[in-house]
């Protein structure tokens, strides 16, 4: 394989491993959760950078109805996933203390919770694909 591909595969399992650590959130601590969650907010941008002709090549070729919706599902995960983000810069306790910025902690604390739900929901469904895919792939070529 590519070392592309290796790296977008990693990415996408440390994300997903991520996401469900970050889940257990009363196991593993605050701050751990917090660690965990700026590792996944680089990784989130990594994955975005290698996979930028995805992004780049949205509204050329033909929209079948199965193309239509997984557009449609992408942009609402992303937008999930930037959500979750930007709540988690405010709700944040140890790592980001340098930033002061009025909040209403209710909200913020809402809308991390269902932007994390849909967020996992996604991530493992787009990990399951990108193993059966690449699998695929990678038995095609040799």
């Amino acid at each position: 394989m590519k070392p592309k591909v290796i790296i977008n595969v990693a990415c996408n399992i440390m994300m997903t491993i991520f996401l469900i650590l970050l889940m257990s959130y009363s196991l593993i601590g605050e701050s751990t959760h917090e660690i965990l969650g700026i590792s996944i907010f680089v990784l989130f941008i990594l994955h975005h950078i290698l996979n930028y002709r995805l992004e780049k090549n949205i509204f050329h070729g033909k929209y079948t109805a199965y193309r239509t919706f997984q557009t449609i599902v992408v942009i609402v995960i992303f937008i999930t996933m930037t959500g979750s983000m930007i709540s988690s810069i405010t709700l944040s306790k140890y790592m980001q203390t340098f930033i002061s910025i009025p909040r209403n902690i209710e909200f913020m604390r809402i809308t991390h919770l269902l932007s994390a739900y849909w967020g996992i929901c996604y991530d493992v469904n787009s990990f399951r694909n990108t193993l059966e895919n690449e699998s695929i792939t990678y038995i095609q070529n040799y």
